[in-house]
This record gives C-alpha cells, structure tokens and sequence, in this order.
C-alpha cells in the first residue's frame, strides 16, 4: 500500500480482518482479529512533509491555470486583445505609434478562444475549479461554514476522517469555522 494513503492501507486490512474465520472445520472454533495500522513517527513526518509540499505545488499549479484561463478568456474577443495591445504599447518605447490591424486581431482572438481543450485538464483540477468557483458565490462565512460541514460530514461518511478534520482545520484557519460533529 501506499504509505501516503494511510486510510487506505487501514481499510484494506479491516476488510481483511472483518470476518470470523474457522481455524478448523471440526471444532467449529472461529478466530476473529483486529489490528491498528499506524506509520513509525518519522515516517509519518515524511508522509505529512511530502503531501504538504505536493498540495502547495498543486495550490501553485491551480493558481497559475487560473491566471492564464482568465487572460485567455480576456483575449478570446479581438477588443480585449485590443486592450491588452494598447497596455503594452504604452509601456514600450514604440508607443501607439503602428496598431494591429482588425484581422490580426480576430486571427488572435480565435486561436484563443478555445484554448485549452477542456479535455486536457486533470479530473481533479475540473472539479476542484467548479469547486472553488462554487464557493466564491457565497458571501457569509455561515454560508461557506455550512458548505464545508457538509463536506466534511461526506469524507466522514466515506470513512475519510482525517480529509474531514483537515476541511474542518482549513474552514478554522479561515475564519469560517466548521462546526460539524468532531469538529475540533
């Protein structure tokens, strides 16, 4: 198993372990077992240290796809390849002196406007946009609060309670404060 899939590698052995099981068929005797899967502490600390690095390059990753679907949106129009032209003429020693021409722009404009394929975008990075847009819909902290207890109680309904409690840890950290059962 993973070792940064702890929660996986506990479900795996708890399905394995769940059932009696006959040591033998004449003595009708049945074993049952239990076991606690844990990492040894520093390899905890390397797991912890190595998913935060992965969700920080993810975060930096998330940001920048952001940026660059938002200024291809804006250049997806020939007017806002327009506006984008004259911010850099103006900025340049040029100046405004030789402006696009109408066509030049057009052709810029339709080569961005479906750029990138939606196709081409992890899974997970569609659902985590629509997740994030979602989200900036609400205002009020009691709102997104209420969101993110709603989230939080799913993971616990998957039995995924450390994904739960680090929702709940961000929403604090926050300010939105979930409230959820075994909230801290």
């Amino acid at each position: 198993m993973d070792p940064r899939d702890l929660p996986a590698a506990q479900d795996a052995c708890a399905r394995s372990l769940r059932r009696s099981r006959l040591i033998d068929t004449e003595s009708g005797l049945e074993v049952r077992a239990e076991c606690r899967l844990t990492l040894a502490s520093d390899d905890d600390e390397a797991v912890r240290a190595l998913l935060e690095a992965s969700r920080k390059q993810s975060i930096q990753e998330a940001l920048t796809r952001q940026r660059n679907r938002a200024l291809v949106r804006e250049l997806a129009h020939p007017a806002g390849v327009f506006a984008w032209w004259l911010q850099q003429a103006a900025q340049s020693a040029a100046g405004l002196a030789d402006p696009p021409s109408d066509e030049y722009l057009r052709q810029i404009a339709d080569r961005l406007r479906n750029y990138p394929p939606d196709d081409e975008e992890p899974f997970e990075a569609q659902v985590l946009e629509v997740l994030r847009d979602f989200l900036t819909t609400f205002s009020r902290n009691e709102q997104k609060r209420m969101l993110l207890s709603l989230l939080a109680d799913g993971m616990r309904a998957a039995r995924q309670p450390e994904h739960a409690v680090a929702i709940e840890v961000i929403a604090a950290q926050n300010g939105t404060g979930s409230r959820g059962p075994g909230s801290p």
